[in-house]
């Protein structure tokens, strides 16, 4: 059987752009600069006035707060206003003073912030999905976004899009950091495993979640003026509309979107289309003629598991003896992504790569059984100390190295993972999960262990980042079958 009658032939290519709206707007966000921050700024000016008056450094009068009001009112205007003035008094009065004097400690507190003033208030770019709503989760450099000239495959804005409130920014800061800490090629997929838990807001103006049908666009609540709801403050008249390149490639049969923000986003960027699709016509229609033009009816693909003889392994020039192993476990879905892999291979696709860690991930999730497995409490309760002994426990004087197991970032989402998912799906993350096998098994006493096996294997794994974000400078490993074959005979000993 030919592959381009069962594969799509555009698999693993950039075959179009989209030009997609996005609203920009200028913001201050505390929670990274402290929200003392302003504190200090109050206390650095009652004792500022306190010096040009020919007062006691420490004196603290009805009058020199009035001054120090009517000074920040003005020159802060689009960030202060008299409430939030009234908290930003209110806690500096509870920490450094006391009856009408500025405690001592007031002073080290005004020279420690003082040097790091300029530094740490700037302003950060918030880019919003002007068709969804969503706030992007990146708030790092931006200087390569332009607005695009292009008029084929653009995209307008939809109507009703609101500024989006602040606790939406603030949770996509947050998801940031988290994205962020995960950005090393080392640790990059460790996260998108779990990252569809990410998308849920129930406090946002829009969210993303897996029920798409029946998105209701939420009513926003009046927000109370507060130094605590303070976390990000927009600055006025600050709103300009970008219209963004998006290039569109074909992975695994499915069209996939490159964010214009950087690749940890990619994801992101992908969950916010499929929201897009159901709230907007427009984008759905769009959608609909490029999956038209560019991905292979589902008919076809379907010819492969009717028409699979059971020498089919005899027909592959690369992946043969992997056929043959995975044959066994009757899982239609892993039988096509080896094909896929084959095929990705042979044309030295860098897609190839993302159907490793397909295999993989499937193998580990849905065919390694084991019993003993941590529940989430003990993992809960183990310190990162705690978790290498174990593993120094299990492995040393074996004739394998494990230092990429003891990673911190394998830690981490070994001890966050839930047992159970909200949305009812079975929960895993590849490598956490290997480093658990480790732990509960005699997996490490395997006949078929070598001594580059956890760090091999993780290289495979890893290597998937390399098409999610469709790499243009990523070259296939020759090696990669035979490295992945070598792996998987290891894995094979828990199945």
């Amino acid at each position: 059987m030919e592959y381009n009658e069962i594969l799509n032939p555009n698999e693993g290519k950039t075959v179009d752009n989209i030009v997609w709206p996005f609203y920009r707007y200028s913001a201050l966000i505390p929670k990274q600069i402290g929200a003392d921050l302003f504190v200090w700024l109050y206390l650095s000016l009652v004792i500022l006035q306190n010096q040009q008056k020919g007062l006691q450094r420490d004196s603290y009068t009805d009058e020199v707060k009035k001054e120090v009001e009517i000074i920040m009112l003005e020159k802060f205007a689009s960030v202060i206003d008299s409430q939030t003035f009234d908290k930003i008094r209110a806690n500096a009065e509870r920490d450094f003073t006391v009856s009408n004097r500025l405690k001592d400690e007031t002073f080290s507190f005004v020279d420690t912030y003082e040097s790091l003033f300029s530094d740490k208030l700037d302003v950060k770019y918030v880019y919003q999905d002007a068709i969804t709503g969503e706030v992007v989760p990146f708030f790092g450099d931006t200087a390569h976004i332009d607005d695009s000239d292009r008029r084929k495959n653009a995209l307008k804005t939809r109507s009703g899009i609101k500024e989006p409130p602040k606790v939406a920014v603030k949770r996509a800061y947050e998801h940031y950091m988290r994205l962020k800490k995960y950005s090393s090629d080392s640790e990059a997929v460790e996260i998108q495993s779990e990252f569809d838990e990410l998308f849920f807001d129930e406090d946002a103006q829009t969210f993303i979640d897996g029920d798409f049908e029946t998105f209701e666009e939420k009513v926003e609540v009046a927000e109370q003026k507060s130094l605590r709801d303070y976390n990000v403050i927009f600055l006025k008249d600050s709103k300009v509309l970008y219209d963004v390149d998006i290039p569109v490639f074909v992975r695994a049969n499915e069209l996939m979107l490159m964010s214009p923000f950087d690749r940890i986003t990619d994801q992101w960027f992908n969950r916010c289309a499929v929201k897009a699709q159901n709230v907007s016509e427009d984008v759905a229609d769009l959608f609909k003629a490029l999956r038209q033009q560019y991905i292979v009816a589902e008919r076809r693909i379907g010819e492969f598991k009717e028409t699979k003889k059971s020498d089919f392994a005899s027909t592959l020039k690369h992946c043969d003896v992997i056929y043959r192993m995975i044959d066994t476990l009757n899982d239609d879905e892993l039988r096509k992504d080896l094909v896929c892999l084959e095929q990705s291979f042979n044309a030295k696709q860098i897609v190839a790569y993302y159907y490793v860690g397909r295999i993989l991930d499937t193998l580990v999730r849905d065919h390694i059984e084991y019993t003993g497995r941590t529940m989430e409490i003990d993992r809960l309760a183990t310190t990162y100390d705690r978790f290498c002994l174990e593993l120094d426990a299990k492995c040393q004087y074996r004739n394998v190295r494990y230092d990429s197991l003891k990673r911190k970032g394998v830690f981490s989402n070994w001890q966050s993972r839930k047992d159970v998912r909200a949305d009812g799906k079975k929960n895993a993350s590849f490598k956490a999960d290997i480093a658990d096998i480790v732990l509960k098994t005699d997996f490490i006493a395997s006949e078929a262990m070598y001594p580059s096996f956890f760090s091999d294997l993780f290289k495979l794994y890893d290597d998937r980042s390399k098409a999610d974000h469709a790499d243009r400078d990523a070259k296939v490993d020759p090696s990669m079958i035979q490295n992945l074959e070598k792996a998987l005979k290891v894995l094979f000993q828990l199945i």
